[in-house]
């Protein structure tokens, strides 16, 4: 039974390190970005915050006008 659990753990580990390693390479930086203790407390809740408003949204439609706003804030810089 143990083993079975243990497995069970190791997998998710595996998975939750998948994510991280995709979303890592999605904003062009390493695991350990999100590790750095250089990064301020209120720079990473920033993010953290963006990652589950986005989670939480249901409909494709209004990811896709999130995804437009934020893409017309990155344009005028």
């Amino acid at each position: 039974m143990a083993t079975s659990s243990h497995n069970r753990d190791a997998i998710e580990i595996r998975r939750r390190r998948g994510l991280l390693m995709c979303i890592a390479a999605a904003l062009g930086e390493s695991e350990t970005a999100f590790l750095d203790p250089l990064k301020t407390d209120a720079e990473l809740d920033d993010t953290l915050e963006l990652l589950v408003i986005w989670d939480a949204i249901q409909h494709v439609e209004d990811r896709r006008k999130l995804l437009a706003f934020g893409r017309a804030l990155t344009s005028r810089d």
